[in-house]
């Protein structure tokens, strides 16, 4: 479906609060990803997430994610005010056959409001 204010084509994603991720991390039920630039991610980044940004995608995803069970899930962030880069890796996970594939809501700031733990 497409924006009403932007034009742009949007999805519905599952959402996954950072609570809940936190908890999924925790157990080693899920492993969070940041969309961004390398650029964004240097400067700050959820701990141990992986940086998989969509210029270098199939390098990464081939280094990183390939041997990990598809079923395995995968938390997603990497909204900026101008691109989607979260969506965009999403439906790009979801092409290589990955299906447990959720967005964390509110992102990064989402994630630091509610105090958990970034890296630079």
């Amino acid at each position: 479906r497409l924006d009403g204010v932007t034009g742009v084509q949007t999805c519905a994603l599952p959402i996954l609060t950072p609570a809940t991720a936190v908890q999924k991390v925790a157990r080693e039920n899920a492993i969070i990803i940041d969309a961004r630039p390398a650029s964004f991610f240097a400067q700050e980044h959820i701990a141990g997430a992986i940086n998989v940004p969509s210029d270098i995608f199939d390098l990464v995803y081939l280094m990183e994610l390939a041997h990990i069970d598809k079923s395995t899930e995968i938390v997603v962030y990497g909204r900026t005010i101008s691109s989607h880069y979260d969506e965009v890796l999403v439906n790009r996970l979801r092409l290589r056959g990955h299906r447990n594939v959720t967005i964390l809501a509110g992102g990064l700031s989402g994630w630091k409001n509610k105090g958990y733990a970034v890296e630079p």
